[in-house]
């Protein structure tokens, strides 16, 4: 089940990283953000600890980018989750 979950959200990751490098805008980077969560989380499930903390930070820290580009209450929001 992890595994196949994991090859999926790695897809997807694929796919968000190639739409931040096409489009750039902050929605797109939020989605791979999440996209990241995803990842850690089948990470994490699967006792990958290092792949799931390096998906966390790469998360975190584009959070935190976009609260200081938008300083929205959704970018907060996101940055609050993600801590």
């Amino acid at each position: 089940m992890w595994q196949e979950a994991g090859a999926a959200y790695e897809e997807s990751l694929e796919i968000c990283r190639e739409l931040v490098g096409v489009l750039g805008t902050p929605e797109a980077r939020r989605d791979l953000s999440v996209s990241l969560n995803k990842v850690g989380g089948v990470a994490q499930a699967r006792g990958l600890w290092q792949e799931a903390g390096a998906a966390y930070e790469e998360s975190l820290e584009i959070c935190r980018e976009l609260v200081g580009v938008l300083g929205t209450p959704e970018a907060r929001r996101d940055l609050s989750v993600s801590l």
